[in-house]
C-alpha cells in the first residue's frame, strides 16, 4: 500500500490543490462505490460522494410536468427534425434530465457551502498510466495559479473524458484555452463558476455535459488539459453499466472477461435491445379502419413518389389501422419500427374513410377470421369510450360499431386530412403539395395510379371468404342507437345516410 501511495502521490498532491472533491454517485451504485473506495483509497485521495438523482426520482417527474425540459420535436442536438439518422439521441431521456438535476444541486451546495476550488469526478473515473507524470507537473509548475484559478473568477478546467486517440502518453503536460471537451468523469471549477452555471440556467434543453462544458464555459475562463489524465470505465471500457444508456460494450466485455456470467450477459443484451433515446421521425401517418383502404393508401402514396409502407415503415412514414391507438404490442407489425407506436413523431396525419356500405361486409369478415385485429380493436374501443363490442350478437352492429368508434379514435389524433378512398386522389395530391412532400405536378400526370380494387379480395389464412350481401332489412335491424352514431359519420364525411324505413322497423319488432 505504501509503495502505490508513494507512486501516485503526484495525483494525490493535485488533488490537494482544490478544496474538496466530490465523487457523483448513485446510491444504489454498490459495486461503483465500492470501486472508489478501493481506487481513490489505495491512491491516497479524500472525497465526498455526492448522492446523485435517479431517474425514477419524483423530483424528474416534476421537471418534465412543469415544462423545465425541452420535448421533441426538434432534436436538442441539431434542432432539425432528422438528421437522417434513425439510432441518434434525439430526445432527453428521464436518465439524462436526473443527470442534469445532479449537478444543479451540486453547484447549489458548491455556492452555498463556499468552497473555493472543486474538483469533480464520477464514480467510474480511471486515471490513465500517465497521469501520475503529468499531475506531478501541474502541481510543479503551480498551473492553478498560473489560470487564476480563484474561487470569485468563473472558471472550468477539463481534466478527463471518454477515452480515445487523444489518451495517449505524453511527456509534457499542456493546457490550452477554450478547446472543448466533454469532461463530466473529471473537472475541476471555481465557486464563481458554479453560481454562472445556476443564473444561466433556465430549463433542461440539452444534457449537463453540452451546458456546461460548451454552452455556459464559452461564457467563463475555460481550459483543457492534454492530453488528458483520466477516462471513465463504462462508456469506454465497459466494465461497468452505463447508467445513462446501455452500450454494446458492456456486452463485449462481459462476454471477454465473465463470459460464465450468462444471466448478466442476457441482461445487458435485454438492456441494450429494448432501450431507446430516439424519437422516429417520418412525415406521413396514415390512419383509419382496417379493410377500409390503409393497402390502397400505401400504394397510391408510392405512386406518387412517396416511400410509405402497408403496415411497415417506409422513409416516408406508414399506412396502418393499428396506428390508431396507442399501444407498444402491435398485431401485425412488419419491422420492428411498426411494432409498436411509442417513440414516433410523425408530421403529418392523414385519416382515411370509406364509404359505410362497402366497408361494413368486409368488416364482418375482419372480424370473423381476423381474431387478433378484432382483440385489438375490441380492447382499445372498450378502454377509450366504454364499449364493448363482445356485448354485440350481431355480426353487421358489431361491425358498424367498429367502424363508428374506431374513426372516432383516429379523428382524436391531430389529423390534418381526411381522404375518402373513393374519390380522395385530388385532395390528398393537393395537400401533399401545399406541405411540399412532393413536387408540383397534377393527377393526370402520375403514372400507375392504382386501382381500387388493392387488396379487395384479402385472404385470411390463405382462403379467401365471400363477403356477406346487407339487405335493406339487414340495415333495418341494427339499433337505433347505433344507426344514429353510423349516420352522423356518413354525414362528416359526405356519404349519403342510411335511410331506414321506420314503418318496416315496427313491423318487424310488432313480428317478433
Amino acid at each position: 500500500m505504501g509503495e502505490s501511495v508513494n507512486q501516485s502521490s503526484g495525483l494525490a498532491a493535485l488533488c490537494q490543490q482544490f478544496d474538496h472533491v466530490y465523487c457523483i454517485s448513485l446510491p444504489r451504485s454498490q459495486d461503483r462505490r465500492q470501486y472508489m473506495e478501493s481506487y481513490f483509497g489505495e491512491l491516497g485521495i479524500d472525497y465526498q460522494i455526492w448522492n446523485a438523482t435517479d431517474k425514477a426520482d419524483a423530483i424528474v417527474e416534476q421537471y418534465y410536468h412543469q415544462g423545465l425540459v425541452h420535448q421533441y420535436p426538434p432534436c436538442f442536438r441539431c434542432g432539425q427534425y432528422t438528421c437522417g439518422n434513425d439510432n441518434c439521441n434525439n430526445v432527453l431521456i428521464a436518465a439524462q434530465v436526473a443527470t442534469f438535476i445532479t449537478y444543479l444541486s451540486l453547484w447549489s451546495e458548491i455556492v452555498r457551502s463556499g468552497v473555493g476550488r472543486v474538483l469533480i469526478v464520477e464514480d467510474d473515473i480511471k486515471f490513465t498510466p500517465y497521469a501520475e507524470q503529468l499531475a506531478q507537473q501541474l502541481v510543479a509548475t503551480k498551473a492553478l495559479d498560473t489560470l487564476d484559478f480563484r474561487a470569485d473568477v468563473p472558471n472550468l478546467l477539463r481534466l478527463g473524458w471518454g477515452l480515445g486517440q487523444e489518451h495517449k502518453s505524453a511527456d509534457q503536460v499542456e493546457i490550452q484555452p477554450d478547446l472543448v471537451r466533454y469532461s463530466n468523469p473529471c473537472h475541476a471549477l471555481t465557486r464563481a463558476m458554479a453560481e454562472l452555471l445556476l443564473d444561466e440556467f433556465e430549463a433542461i434543453t440539452t444534457t449537463v455535459d453540452i451546458y456546461q462544458h460548451k454552452i455556459v464555459a464559452a461564457k467563463a475562463n475555460n481550459y483543457t488539459v492534454m492530453p488528458p489524465l483520466a477516462y471513465e470505465l463504462s462508456w469506454s471500457v465497459g466494465s461497468f453499466d452505463s447508467l445513462i444508456r446501455p452500450k454494446q460494450i458492456r456486452i463485449n466485455y462481459l462476454r471477454e472477461h465473465q463470459p460464465q456470467a450468462t444471466a448478466a450477459i442476457q441482461q445487458a443484451q435485454r438492456s441494450f435491445k429494448e432501450h431507446t433515446a430516439h424519437i422516429l421521425y417520418r412525415p406521413l401517418l396514415i390512419i383509419g379502419h382496417p379493410r377500409c383502404g390503409s393497402g390502397y393508401m400505401s400504394v397510391l402514396l408510392k405512386a406518387l413518389g412517396l416511400d410509405v409502407g402497408h403496415e411497415r415503415m417506409g422513409q416516408d412514414g406508414i399506412s396502418s389501422w393499428m396506428f390508431v391507438a396507442d399501444d407498444t404490442d402491435l398485431p401485425y407489425a412488419q419491422d420492428r419500427h411498426s411494432a409498436s407506436t411509442a417513440n414516433k413523431y410523425f408530421k403529418h396525419y392523414i385519416h382515411y374513410v370509406r364509404e359505410p356500405r362497402a366497408a361494413v361486409p368486409s368488416i364482418i369478415l375482419e372480424n370473423r377470421y381476423a381474431p387478433k385485429a378484432y382483440a385489438f380493436r375490441q380492447k382499445h374501443i372498450q378502454n377509450q369510450f366504454g364499449v364493448n363490442l363482445d356485448d354485440y350478437t350481431s355480426e353487421l352492429e358489431k361491425a358498424v360499431l367498429s367502424y363508428v368508434y374506431w374513426n372516432k379514435l383516429a379523428n382524436d389524433r391531430p389529423v390534418d386530412l381526411t381522404v375518402r378512398v373513393e374519390d380522395g386522389e385530388a385532395k390528398l395530391l393537393a395537400f401533399l403539395k401545399q406541405v411540399q412532400l412532393i413536387e408540383d405536378i397534377e393527377l393526370s400526370e402520375v403514372r400507375s395510379l392504382p386501382p381500387k380494387t388493392v387488396n379487395t379480395d384479402k385472404p385470411y389464412q390463405g382462403k379467401r371468404y365471400d363477403k356477406p350481401i346487407l339487405t335493406p332489412s339487414d340495415w333495418q335491424a341494427i339499433s337505433p342507437q347505433s344507426l344514429t352514431l353510423l349516420n352522423e359519420q356518413c354525414l362528416a364525411y359526405g356519404y349519403a345516410p342510411i335511410k331506414i324505413n321506420w314503418l318496416q322497423r315496427l313491423w318487424n319488432l310488432v313480428r317478433r
